[in-house]
């Protein structure tokens, strides 16, 4: 039987998608609420596919795709947020823009279920090249600190 977790604080979103999945057959759906309780799922058991809203409280969205990927499950991330889709879409992470037609979830779920290795390896390198995107950010962000602390230093001159 395939396995499917949802991950999404909307207890709506989590019901519409869930009524979803199950007219597949052979499909079970379990939902999360929040990215705590879905990496605790997604290390206890195995699942087929992990639909992750891209706005939740615990972990981030991107966070929990990485547990997901380790554990080797492929990702959807699903967002309403313009930042989070941003993101996904600039370091090439899977995700379906929120709001979304059913078709579209059923095709999309469809793609990372089958191509599920190719999904895990693909959420592995986007989340490598976010890491580095923010690690580069930071030395930036610390040599500009640096760099303003001397002009704030008083000179020898006098």
């Amino acid at each position: 039987m395939r396995q499917v977790l949802v991950i999404d604080g909307d207890s709506s979103v989590c019901e519409m998608i869930t009524k979803t999945l199950r007219e597949w057959p052979d499909t079970n759906v379990i939902c999360a609420q929040d990215g705590i309780e879905g990496a605790e799922k997604l290390r206890e058991r195995r699942f087929d596919l992990a639909l992750i809203d891209g706005f939740l409280s615990g972990l981030s969205s991107i966070q929990l795709a990485e547990v997901a990927a380790n554990e080797n499950t492929p990702v959807l991330l699903l967002s309403g947020h313009l930042d989070v889709n941003q993101t996904a879409a600039a370091f090439g992470f899977p995700f379906l823009p929120k709001p979304f037609s059913v078709s579209q979830l059923l095709i999309s779920s469809r793609n990372a279920l089958a191509r599920a290795s190719e999904n895990v390896e693909r959420v592995k390198a986007s989340s490598t090249r976010l890491q580095a995107s923010i690690e580069a950010a930071q030395a930036t962000l610390a040599e500009t600190h640096k760099l303003l602390s001397l002009l704030d230093t008083p000179s020898s001159d006098g």
